[in-house]
Parts: structure tokens; C-alpha cells; sequence
């Protein structure tokens, strides 16, 4: 596979909603779209993967959609996964009815892609990529460093101030007492992907998908986000076996053997992505996958 430079791209600036921007391959209409969404921090171009998956779905008819969301670059501190959902839910209404709409989320893009799913957001196919844990790690100088925070922002949340900025301090970005908790407490609203998760907690996150939402988790081998105690291969046949739970639409899953956080390490693990994502959208199968429910 031919990659593109990563660092520019050619197409369509576009306003979906007041204040808010996203960026095509193509100018609308067209009759398919993956909207890329990026992780913490994030904002257009996330992932140096997009130039190459643009132009390979390109080639099967779908154009590439790269929001920016309210939580995009440093706001992600101030925002919420409702609030990117309801970005999305507009970013779709912009794109119209008829248009087939995939969801490509990176990182905690992931956990935004979840989401959209899980309220019920029109999509019908959504791609999973590196969605690790935010709070979960095996660094207990880290654990014991959040503590306090997490006290401080429950309390703030108690006496109905969860608006509020917590010190400086606390996170490397400006950080809401709510969505600390949301990233970092057990069962926060951003706690879609932790290993620890109890059936209960993980069916109740993955009960969307029964509308017929197909899914794609890809899991990178080597994630430095992903505390080495976490078995990659058994977490993403987890997710999998939930998200397929009383689900007609296909569910895929596959750990890419080597592939680094957003996969800028190993040209040939964004290159099985990219494969894995054109096949997992034109209904083909995907090379490697340690789960597909088709096959069932």
C-alpha cells in the first residue's frame, strides 16, 4: 500500500453547526462517509493512518469526514462524551438522511464513538481503534497521585459544583471536577474500555449495537497507553462478545501484532488497518481478526 504524506491533505472545509468545522475528502453530498474522530487533545489529521485511509476508501466509494467536536485540542477537560454526541448527532443531520455513516474513532474517540452508539446516534457501522482505559494502570505512584483529585473532584460533584476547574495541578489540561471523575473514577462516564469491568457494567455500555450497528475493534499489540497486565487478545473478544450479544450486524475484532498507540510506529500496522477497516465496511474478510461474528 502507497502511503500518503501524513501531514497534509487536499479536500472540502465545511461549517456543520455554529462554531463548529469539520473537514471532507470530497465536497457533499456523497452517499458514504467514515467521520475520523481523534482522541484527547486531538483535533484534524489525529492519526497519521487518515491520508492512507482516505485514499483507500476512496477507491470503494466512501468519502472521509474529520470533525472538529467541542471537546477537540484542550477543551477535551471542560467537555463530555453527551456533548460530543449531540456534535455528531448534528455533524449527521448536516451530511443528510441518506448518506451511509461509519464511525472511526481513535483513543478516547473511541469512547466518543461508543457513545454515539450507545444513545441511540444514527450510524451504522463503528470502528474502534487503540480505545484503552483511561483510568486503568498498573503504576501505583500514579494511582496514589490521582487520590486526592479524585476525592476533591466527588466532592466538588456532591455540592452540585462539578463546573468547576480543579488546580493547575492536577491534570496536564484544564480539568473540570466533572470530568476528572468522568476519565478517571471507576465506572466514570469515559469508562468504556477498562479490563476490570464487570459483565453487568460491560453489557449495559455495549447494548446499542442490538439496533443492527456493526463493529470493528482494533487493539494495538504494543500500546503504550495500556498497562501490561492487560490481556489484549481476551479484553477485545470481551468487548466483541458484548457488542454482539443479540446484534445482527457483523462484529470484528483483531490486536494488531506491534502496532503502537495510534499506529506511527510501524507503517505495516497501519497498513493492516487500513485493510482491516475497508474490508470490515465492503463486507470482506479481515486479515487476522481474533474475532468475527459472522463466522459464528
Amino acid at each position: 500500500m502507497r502511503f500518503l504524506d501524513t501531514r497534509s491533505m487536499p479536500g472540502h472545509l465545511f461549517q456543520y453547526a455554529p462554531g463548529r468545522q469539520a473537514f471532507a475528502s470530497q465536497p457533499p453530498p456523497f452517499a458514504r462517509c467514515a467521520i475520523l474522530v481523534g482522541g484527547l487533545s486531538d483535533g484534524m489529521l489525529a492519526c497519521p493512518y487518515a491520508p492512507a485511509l482516505t485514499d483507500a476508501l476512496a477507491k470503494e466509494g466512501w468519502a472521509t469526514v474529520q470533525p472538529l467536536l467541542r471537546t477537540s485540542h484542550l477543551q477535551f477537560g471542560f467537555g463530555s462524551l453527551d456533548g460530543d454526541a449531540e456534535d455528531l448527532d448534528a455533524l449527521l443531520e448536516h451530511l443528510g438522511d441518506g448518506v451511509e455513516c461509519a464511525l472511526v474513532g481513535h483513543s478516547t474517540g473511541s469512547q466518543v464513538a461508543a457513545h454515539h452508539v450507545r444513545k441511540g446516534g444514527r450510524v451504522r457501522h463503528c470502528v474502534l481503534q487503540a480505545g484503552v482505559s483511561d483510568r486503568e494502570t498498573d503504576d501505583a505512584d500514579e494511582l496514589a497521585r490521582r487520590q486526592p483529585w479524585l476525592e476533591r473532584a466527588a466532592a466538588l460533584v456532591a455540592e452540585g459544583k462539578g463546573d468547576e476547574f480543579l488546580p493547575r495541578a492536577s491534570h496536564w489540561a484544564p480539568m473540570t471536577a466533572q470530568r476528572y471523575l468522568d476519565l478517571h473514577a471507576v465506572g466514570g462516564k469515559d469508562d468504556y474500555f477498562s479490563s476490570d469491568l464487570s459483565d453487568a457494567a460491560m453489557a449495559e455500555l455495549y447494548e446499542g449495537w442490538d439496533r443492527g450497528v456493526g463493529c470493528l475493534v482494533a487493539y494495538s499489540g504494543a500500546d503504550e497507553y495500556a498497562p501490561p497486565s492487560v490481556d489484549k487478545a481476551a479484553l477485545v473478544k470481551r468487548i466483541c462478545g458484548f457488542a454482539s450479544a443479540n446484534n445482527a450486524a457483523r462484529v470484528v475484532g483483531l490486536v494488531i501484532p506491534g502496532a503502537n498507540h495510534n499506529l506511527s510506529a510501524d507503517a505495516g500496522a497501519a497498513a493492516t488497518f487500513v485493510d482491516a477497516v475497508v474490508a470490515f465496511l465492503t463486507g470482506g474478510a479481515v486479515a487476522g481478526a481474533a474475532f468475527d461474528s459472522s463466522s459464528r
